[in-house]
C-alpha cells in the first residue's frame, strides 16, 4: 500500500469520498477532529489485512484434518511462507497462496479471521494496517497546495 503523502491526504480530505464529514472540520479549522475521524472506523469501511501476521498465528489457525491431506510440495510452500518473522497479509499474492493451499474449510476461515484488522480506520483502509495519521500531517496537507507536482505554501 502507498504511504500517505500530503497530496494524497489532501485529496482524501477535500473530496471526502466516503462522506465522513471532513468539510466541517476543515472549515472550522479543527485539525484534531479531522485527525480523529481519519483514525476512526466507520460503518462501511473496507477490509484491511495486517502486515504483521506472526507465523505462530498461522500455525494456530491450521486444522490437522486439512493439513494432513496436503502434498509434500504444498507443505514446503507453507514452510516457506512461515519463514519470515512477520507475514504481510496485505499482499494479495500472499493471500492467494494461502487460498491455493486451503481453498475452503476451517483453516482458510481461521487464517482470514486472524489476518484481518478488526475495525480498521479510514487511514488504514487507504494506506495500510500500520498507518495512523498525525495532526501535523493533517495540518500540512490542508495548508499546502500541490501545483504541478511541487509543494507551494
Amino acid at each position: 500500500m502507498p504511504i500517505p503523502t500530503s497530496a494524497s491526504l489532501n485529496t482524501e480530505i477535500m473530496t471526502d469520498p466516503k462522506g465522513l464529514g471532513y468539510g466541517a472540520f476543515v472549515s472550522g479549522g479543527n485539525d484534531t477532529g479531522l485527525t480523529a475521524t481519519l483514525n476512526s472506523t466507520y460503518a462501511t469501511v473496507g477490509i484491511v489485512y495486517r502486515m504483521d501476521l506472526m507465523p505462530q498465528e498461522v500455525l494456530k489457525s491450521l486444522v490437522w484434518t486439512e493439513l494432513s491431506t496436503k502434498t509434500q510440495v504444498q507443505i514446503e510452500i507453507l514452510q516457506l511462507l512461515l519463514q519470515p518473522r512477520q507475514i504481510d497479509a496485505s499482499q494479495q499474492n500472499i493471500r492467494d497462496i494461502f487460498v491455493g493451499l486451503f481453498p475452503s474449510g476451517s483453516t482458510i476461515a481461521n487464517l482470514t479471521a486472524v489476518a484481518k484488522v478488526v475495525n480498521p480506520s479510514r487511514a488504514q483502509e487507504l494506506w495500510g494496517a500500520d498507518v495512523s495519521i498525525t495532526i501535523a500531517e493533517v495540518a500540512k496537507s490542508i495548508r499546502t497546495r500541490i501545483i504541478n507536482g511541487y509543494s507551494k505554501n
